[in-house]
């Protein structure tokens, strides 16, 4: 294959906001549609008990759970959106060098370096103007794609198609 492929991105508090929400979004409510089924079930059943006139510490309880779930999520997508971008700001230029060989992902900026293995790459979300590349379920790097070459983007393609 022809490799390595080096090139710099640069990321903006867009980018990396497009990531936090399609992460949360696709982690929380499309990979767990049957638990949200669930919760409209519950709350039906909670307005269905309502209606007839129960007013008891079950409804309070259900209502409180029902309460609580979505709260958890923005609470979680809030700590990931703050994180992302405290990051994104230690950056001192938000720009950062990479190479796609053979061996994997390599990342470095002012901050440090990584190698991504290509074996470590367990999905990659591709977005209008990134691609998500996962390490683990909740673990990913942003790859900023305005300027990453386009024969670079057929590379990463192909070579997570094929090994």
């Amino acid at each position: 294959m022809a490799a390595p492929y080096s090139f710099s991105v640069t990321y903006d508090g867009r980018v990396v906001r497009d990531a936090v929400r399609t992460f949360i979004l696709r982690r929380s409510f499309h990979e767990h549609r049957a638990l949200w089924m669930g919760v409209l079930v519950v709350l039906i059943f909670l307005w269905w008990r309502l209606q007839n006139g129960h007013r008891g510490w079950t409804e309070v309880l259900i209502g409180t759970v029902l309460l609580l779930l979505p709260v958890l999520v923005l609470v979680i997508w809030s700590v990931h959106a703050r994180n992302s971008l405290r990051k994104l700001y230690r950056i001192g230029a938000p720009e950062v060098g990479f190479v796609l060989d053979e061996r994997g992902i390599f990342a470095a900026s002012d901050q440090g370096e990584a190698l991504i293995p290509w074996d470590r790459v367990t999905e990659v979300w591709q977005r209008p103007e990134s691609r998500m590349i996962f390490t683990g379920s909740s673990r990913f790097i942003l790859l900023p794609t305005r300027d990453v070459p386009e024969e670079a983007l057929r590379y990463l393609r192909r070579y997570l198609d094929h090994g």
